[in-house]
């Protein structure tokens, strides 16, 4: 069957997406960037920009509070990031969070939970839950891969991973490095997305009070490793237990966070006289990242008051432009995603918008940055990357049939 004008948009907007998504964090690559906090909030501000952009290009639409919220819950899930890779690792936190974001968005507008109308019906559902279940399978199969920079001796983060290409977060040191040292400080940043791994933040050179890992606090860090007792089992496996939890937690809100501005469009499609709401999704870009800014804000205030609390400076390293840069691309990416939402569904952007990134990441890793090296890692690269394919396929052509 052709494809009509809306479908075409719709999957032209999930592959405008999905680079964005891909490739928003090249920018960042060798800036340090901190614990991340900062970064975020740069990041996050030119989002708000290129939401009042939006806005204007609109034609100044009627502000939408409750869109504002899935902005806040997006937000919220974001800064549970650090607590789960320090509790957990990002392999196994984006593996969880990634997987469960995709799962909650798809069923969020498949079987219309979470306060959205269901999905128009499907011409092949089968087609759907053959490449949703692909497109999960494929997430643990990229996971198994290792990057030259994750084993090597710098301060440089590991390879992409996942693919929920759903959020803000700054370059991430190793796994080994502790977010949090004895003296307070911390020593890592916020870091989910697929490119976001291919970080090559050095740390050598960082000055001690940003949290860097320079050749004293390596050593003094390698000193407690030598002297610190092994954490007994249940504790190890309570703070599993925590991080596999906030993993999901996080992955629930990244996966409703279209579910408010949705919900104000099915009421809109409702109205047949007198329409109060807007059915247009490019109406509700500026509420929804007005929210991203603001939440964002929020907590970072509540910790520049933690740190001075504690007798700290809060980190505000300088990646002022790279942070804007990585925002306006993340926020064309997001945008876009509102605009496949709008022509497609839920059942069909999400599990495309969540598995081309990780294929967009692996390419920059390989391609540019020389991360992912070796026969073993080539082999997982490509089955993972065929299985995303053949799996985003399957879902475009569950929409209207064979």
């Amino acid at each position: 069957m052709p494809l009509s004008a809306d479908d075409l948009t719709g999957y032209t907007a999930c592959l405008v997406s999905s680079f964005m998504f891909g490739s928003n964090f090249v920018p960042v690559k060798r800036v340090y960037t901190g614990d991340g906090m900062f970064f975020t909030l740069m990041m996050t501000a030119a989002v708000f920009y290129e939401g009042c952009f939006i806005q204007l290009w609109q034609g100044n639409p009627k502000f939408e509070p409750v869109a504002m919220l899935g902005g806040a819950l997006w937000a919220t899930g974001n800064i549970t990031v650090v607590p789960i890779v320090k509790t957990i690792g990002l392999g196994i936190g984006l593996l969880v969070w990634g997987l469960v974001s995709m799962l909650v968005g798809w069923a969020s507008g498949h079987f219309g939970i979470f306060g959205v109308e269901p999905d128009p019906p499907l011409g092949a559902p089968w087609l759907n839950y053959l490449g949703v279940a692909l497109a999960t399978a494929s997430l643990g199969v990229y996971a198994k891969i290792k990057s030259q920079v994750a084993e090597g001796s710098g301060s440089s983060s590991g390879p992409p991973r996942g693919g929920d290409g759903s959020g803000v977060r700054a370059p991430l040191l190793p796994e080994s490095t502790p977010l949090v040292s004895d003296d307070g400080e911390r020593g890592a940043g916020q870091d989910t997305s697929d490119v976001s791994r291919l970080s090559d933040v050095s740390l050598d050179s960082a000055p001690d009070e940003w949290g860097g890992a320079g050749p004293g606090r390596r050593a003094r860090t390698s000193e407690r490793q030598a002297s610190s007792p092994s954490p007994p089992n249940d504790s190890a496996r309570n703070r599993f237990a925590f991080g596999f939890t906030l993993s999901v937690v996080a992955g629930c809100f990244y996966g409703v966070n279209f579910n408010p501005p949705q919900h104000v469009i099915d009421e809109a499609r409702r109205e047949t006289s007198n329409p109060v709401h807007s059915r247009e999704s490019l109406d509700y870009v500026f509420s929804h990242f007005c929210g991203i800014f603001l939440a964002t804000l929020v907590y970072f205030g509540v910790y520049c008051v933690i740190k001075r609390a504690k007798g700290q400076r809060p980190q505000m390293p300088n990646c002022v432009a790279p942070a804007m840069v990585s925002g306006l691309m993340w926020g064309a990416g997001e945008i876009s995603w509102f605009v496949a939402n709008s022509k497609l569904s839920f059942s069909v952007t999400f599990p495309i918008i969540s598995s081309i990134p990780g294929v967009v990441g692996a390419l920059w890793a390989v391609l540019v940055f020389g991360e992912i090296k070796g026969r073993d890692n080539y082999v997982l690269l490509v089955v993972s990357g065929v299985m995303r394919l053949f799996a985003v396929v399957l879902i475009a052509l569950s929409k209207n049939g064979l």
